[in-house]
């Protein structure tokens, strides 16, 4: 955790850190336990993952992917298919308040980019994809080809 005030270092312990060597083994062994029974839960659990958070649906017509991008506008996102692949990603930039004399005690807004790809199917129309995006929510709508209604690949082979 970030301190946004600093504590006086100077106030007195309960223990010195020799007093609690004792509970080290323990403390490594439960970590074991736990890593165990839970192996994706680790030190990164909480930050890993992917940017953005989606959310995809198949319909009979249609794939639509639903995403939350706080912070971007339109002109900050770069939608993109080829080879199969959608790839959602974006950059920002947030500029500096020159204006103001304060002294930053935190600061995460920066510069910020992502990019998140996924494999579709042949089945979609690449040229007919809609997109939205309105209060941080980017949705698109990927529309399936309509099946030909062709012959059948089916041949009959004659027994000699």
């Amino acid at each position: 955790m970030t301190a946004l005030i600093k504590r006086n270092t100077n106030w007195p312990t309960f223990f010195n850190s020799h007093d609690l060597e004792y509970l080290e083994p323990i403390s490594h062994e439960l970590d074991r336990i736990f890593k165990n029974v839970f192996p994706d839960f680790d030190d990164g659990f909480i930050t890993k993952g992917s940017f953005p958070k989606v959310d995809a649906i198949e319909y009979s017509d249609k794939i639509t992917v639903e995403s939350e991008l706080p912070g971007y506008t339109k002109s900050d996102i770069d939608i993109c298919i080829k080879d199969n692949m959608l790839t959602i990603s974006g950059k920002r930039n947030v500029e500096d308040k020159k204006e103001e004399k304060g002294i930053y005690k935190i600061r995460e807004l920066k510069k910020s980019s992502f990019s998140r790809s996924f494999r579709i199917g042949d089945n979609i129309d690449v040229n007919n994809i809609d997109a939205k995006f309105e209060h941080g929510i980017l949705m698109l709508t990927l529309n399936k080809l309509k099946p030909e209604n062709k012959e059948s690949d089916e041949i009959k082979v004659k027994i000699k």
